[in-house]
């Protein structure tokens, strides 16, 4: 019975395949790294409070957005900004 040995083209794809395998693992390690930078966590005690029900409503808005998509908060980040400028307007002109 004979044995078989690899040729040196079977060792070389042998070698790119896990070099292809080991770029791919790195890639995904760092989207996952990416993703988890990304993430943004407020605790509810952290919402801070003004007395103005306006203003804390659109906090509260904010950190609820949070635990959303990026498109969820920045939609809140939108609406935080046209409140908060039509309260400060609304400020100015008294």
């Amino acid at each position: 019975m004979s044995t078989q040995f690899p040729g040196p083209q079977q060792e070389q794809q042998a070698q790119d395949e896990q070099a292809q395998d080991e770029q791919a693992q790195d890639e995904q390690a760092q989207d996952e790294q990416a993703a988890g930078a990304l993430e943004v966590t407020v605790p509810a005690a952290a919402t801070p409070r003004t007395g103005d029900e306006v203003i804390d409503a659109v906090l509260a808005d904010v950190a609820a957005a949070q635990a959303g998509s990026l498109t969820e908060r920045i939609s809140a980040g939108e609406r935080a900004q046209a409140a908060l400028r039509s309260r400060l307007s609304d400020l100015g002109g008294a």
